[in-house]
């Protein structure tokens, strides 16, 4: 044999050394090993959708059809509680770091006119704190900030900064601790918390940005442009990318993947979908859902990154999928 290797079999001990060790370089290559989805919550009489898994991991939040309303439920999918009757509290909701609160956007309606308040709901007294009170100006997705000591309120041209009412949670500051991202329509803007003005982290001429998502550490941004797919940018504004088809980004903890859905719609209807994780080094896809036929929708990765909750379109079930 080359290399100076006698030709004799090898010790058994060693050969087996010789099988792990493929075995381990084959499973480091496959960083995806997705299991069969199982039902996390289901209703007969409703739709629920849009899971998002709390900071710890031990419960799970979630919305109905037209985002009315707010649940929770534990993280098998036990002890259903709703939070909230609201119209459009489910659109882009988010747990404070400690698990103790879900900040949201409800809207109202007025003389055809609608309009936004901003409310926080406190998960174990089932209590809602009003932070700010219906107004036609509130036009983006409230944001913790500051070690959730306040709430940025995105307006039409500014930001307003106003008080959470809870603790910091003891944890490391993060990106929107320091400045809060906003993106209006071609565009996203930085805010220091400080606030100053507002800066331009990037700026793309007649296209529409939504759904920013920063990685666990801040450090780079994903969004989508709509009719053009997944882009990557780093938060000081340099080496914008283009990741592909693809929608409503989630990170996995470890900030290495970018998990989205491609969906396919006959014109008014969306006809299918599949999870994918996307690696933001080399570009390269991991097929997550393709062992289903089901219609996926709002990943969310469980902080501990084992596993995605996700909305089955046509049942209007939540699925959670081993991944790890």
């Amino acid at each position: 044999m080359n290399n100076g290797i006698q030709n004799y079999l090898l010790p058994v001990p060693v050969a087996l050394f010789f099988v792990l060790l493929l075995g381990f370089q084959n499973m480091q290559a496959q960083p995806f090993s997705p299991g069969t989805p199982e039902i996390l919550i289901e209703s007969e009489s409703r739709y629920f959708m849009s899971p998002k898994w709390s900071p710890d991991g031990s419960r799970i939040a979630f919305t109905s059809a037209e985002y009315r309303g707010l649940w929770t439920a534990s993280a098998d999918g036990s002890e259903i509680e709703q939070l909230s009757q609201d119209e459009s509290a489910g659109y882009g909701f988010s747990w404070s770091s400690d698990g103790s609160s879900i900040l949201s956007r409800t809207a109202s309606y007025e003389d055809r006119h609608r309009l936004h308040a901003v409310k926080r709901f406190d998960v174990e007294t089932k209590t809602e704190h009003v932070i700010r009170d219906y107004s036609r100006e509130r036009t983006g997705v409230p944001q913790w900030t500051d070690m959730d000591q306040r709430i940025a309120v995105p307006m039409r041209e500014s930001i307003e900064m106003v008080e959470s009412g809870i603790q910091p949670a003891d944890r490391q500051k993060r990106l929107l601790d320091e400045a809060v991202l906003v993106s209006r329509d071609n565009r996203i803007e930085k805010t220091p918390v400080a606030d100053e003005q507002p800066e331009v982290v990037v700026e793309l001429e007649d296209r529409r940005i939504l759904n920013i998502t920063p990685s666990p550490d801040g450090s780079v941004i994903a969004f989508q442009v709509i009719g053009e797919g997944l882009f990557l940018i780093d938060a000081d504004g340099s080496d914008l990318c283009e990741l592909g088809r693809g929608e409503d980004p989630a990170w996995t903890p470890d900030g290495k993947y970018v998990i989205a859905v491609i969906t396919e719609d006959d014109g008014h209807h969306i006809t299918g979908s599949e999870i994918y994780a996307i690696d933001i080094d080399t570009g390269e896809r991991h097929h997550l859902t393709s062992g289903t036929d089901m219609i996926a929708l709002h990943p969310s990765v469980s902080p501990d990154g084992t596993r995605i909750a996700f909305t089955d379109n046509e049942s209007g079930n939540i699925y959670a999928m081993p991944i790890r």
